[in-house]
């Protein structure tokens, strides 16, 4: 049974793309790595998810070239993801 409630997920999805479309702000970029890092991986722990995604993400957006990418969406995305299919993190 996922841990992640769909209600959850849109909400993880949504705070993703507004955090990558702040990043595309110079100095903010680095503001929004810092408070998104602990508020992740802090929820998932509780949640009792695996959050190596999104800890991937966090650190491509620290990264200067990467900050670009929508990592925390993505990173949102298959963590979810692999909440809602277990199958495949046992394969991962």
């Amino acid at each position: 049974m996922p841990k992640i409630s769909t209600v959850e997920a849109l909400l993880l999805i949504l705070i993703g793309i507004v955090a990558d479309l702040i990043n595309w702000v110079p100095v903010v970029n680095w503001l929004v790595a810092i408070f998104m890092f602990p508020i992740t991986q802090i929820y998932f722990r509780m949640k009792g998810v695996r959050g190596h995604y999104a800890l991937i993400g966090n650190i491509m957006e620290l990264i200067p070239g990467l900050s670009v990418l929508p990592a925390y969406t993505f990173a949102m995305l298959a963590t979810i993801y692999l909440d809602k299919n277990p199958q495949l993190t046992e394969k991962v």
